[in-house]
């Protein structure tokens, strides 16, 4: 999960990774999320900028070797398109439309 907003001069965003608790679902039978990690990051506009061109490149070869990732959103949608071929002189405009 991960959330966050933006300040003057920067972007910040907090990852928070959780795993759920398998010795409690076998015993319990109820699911008990562990959070292991949070990590805070506080970026500048660039930075940003650059971790979602990086972020959209591996997004694309991961959907080239492993399938279209399907989205929390996109689950509930009939909606079968994939992340093209991302060209970062066009980043401006991918960012407008996601």
């Amino acid at each position: 999960m991960f959330f966050g907003g933006i300040r003057t001069g920067y972007i910040e965003a907090t990852v928070i990774s959780s795993k759920i608790n398998a010795i409690d679902k076998m015993f319990s039978g109820k699911t008990v999320m562990e959070h292991t990690e949070e990590i805070s990051l506080n970026l500048t506009p660039l930075q940003a900028k650059s971790l979602a061109a990086w972020l959209l490149k591996y997004i694309k070869y991961y959907e080239d070797v492993f399938g279209k990732i399907e989205s929390e959103e996109e689950s509930g949608k009939n909606k079968t398109t994939t992340l093209k071929e991302v060209d970062l002189s066009k980043l401006d405009e991918i960012l407008k439309e996601l």
